[in-house]
């Protein structure tokens, strides 16, 4: 192992208990400012994959620091140590790699897979919490505003989805007529809405790691706003990796009223206040 972040700034400490805590974002406050997202067609860009619409990486970093996962590793002080792990490429070489997971209990089972597979992992390695907009900067290249570049290579990770999302991701796909292979890699799902009424459709800039949140949240806009009581919200999906795709290179600015929505209920969870 060995230490890959250091947080320089006490406002991005990870230990904070109230690091992570962001109003809700609804639906209907959203569409109200519909106008003021313009050309943006978030849903035509996502399906699309068109590069037009970015941010910068200080921009995107900070936009996913609302955004907790967690990883496995040695927290002291203002650093954490990750868990390196060799895994072999494609091309026959060996890479090293860290877990990112997004929900703490598969880190914590895979923790102790890994722990009884290595009894001589040190005690104080853990399952520790840091925000997606960390390691974010933290795999740029140049760095973030928040973050100083790396020094050499950029660590690299892999990513594990919450394995109800993904659940709920899949089916929903299918549900949509979408064909998906036995053999699909894992990927993190992420939800977004487009709103139909009548000739018109909007597409909210906001994106959901639970598919529960988002309904909820149509639930909610539905009862607050009488005018979309007869609208038709189709739920899409896209993955992580495609909107930090996009989102990377510094070229367009519109992109900044894009908003991201952590993980508040379970893929079975209800819509009381979570």
């Amino acid at each position: 192992m060995r230490t890959l972040f250091n947080f320089n700034q006490p406002s991005l400490n990870p230990l904070s208990p109230n690091r992570f805590t962001s109003p809700l974002h609804h639906l209907s406050n959203a569409l109200r400012q519909s106008s003021a997202v313009g050309a943006l067609a978030l849903g035509t860009w996502l399906a699309t994959l068109t590069p037009s619409l970015a941010l910068t990486p200080s921009q995107l970093g900070e936009k996913l620091g609302t955004v907790p996962v967690f990883t496995i590793g040695i927290m002291e002080e203002n650093s954490v140590t990750f868990l390196e792990e060799p895994i072999k490429t494609q091309s026959g070489g060996e890479v090293a790699i860290s877990r990112i997971y997004m929900n703490p209990q598969d880190a914590q089972a895979d923790l102790e897979q890994i722990r009884t597979d290595n009894p001589t992992l040190p005690s104080n390695v853990s399952v520790a919490r840091i925000s997606l907009g960390e390691i974010y900067c933290l795999s740029q290249e140049e760095g973030c505003d928040q973050q100083p570049a790396p020094t050499g290579e950029p660590p690299s990770f892999i990513y594990f989805p919450d394995r109800d999302q993904l659940g709920a991701a899949l089916d929903l796909l299918k549900s949509q007529g979408t064909e998906v292979a036995e053999n699909t890699p894992l990927f993190v799902p992420l939800f977004f809405a487009q709103v139909v009424t009548g000739a018109n459709s909007t597409t909210v800039p906001i994106i959901y790691f639970s598919l529960k949140d988002l309904e909820c949240d149509i639930a909610t806009a539905k009862s607050d706003n009488a005018n979309l009581q007869q609208a038709d919200f189709q739920v899409q999906v896209t993955t992580l990796g495609q909107v930090l795709q996009q989102l990377r290179s510094p070229e367009n600015a519109n992109a900044t009223e894009l908003s991201f929505v952590p993980i508040q209920r379970s893929a079975n969870g209800t819509c009381t206040a979570p």
